[in-house]
């Protein structure tokens, strides 16, 4: 599985996770910086059917 985040305004991936194998009871974290308030982010996820994904946003 592989999650990136892809910032909408300045037309490029801010984050990606790399691949990493899916475990239902462990989460993995992506973390940047290179957003601002109000930016639109997509959140791009690739793997198998039936992944589940969480985000959310900390400031």
């Amino acid at each position: 599985m592989r999650v990136r985040i892809y910032n909408v305004e300045a037309g490029r991936y801010i984050a990606d996770s790399g691949k990493v194998t899916c475990n239902p009871h462990k989460a993995f974290h992506t973390k940047t910086s290179a957003l601002q308030r109000l930016d639109h982010l997509r959140i791009v996820v690739s793997g198998d059917q039936g992944s589940m994904v969480w985000a959310s946003c900390r400031r």
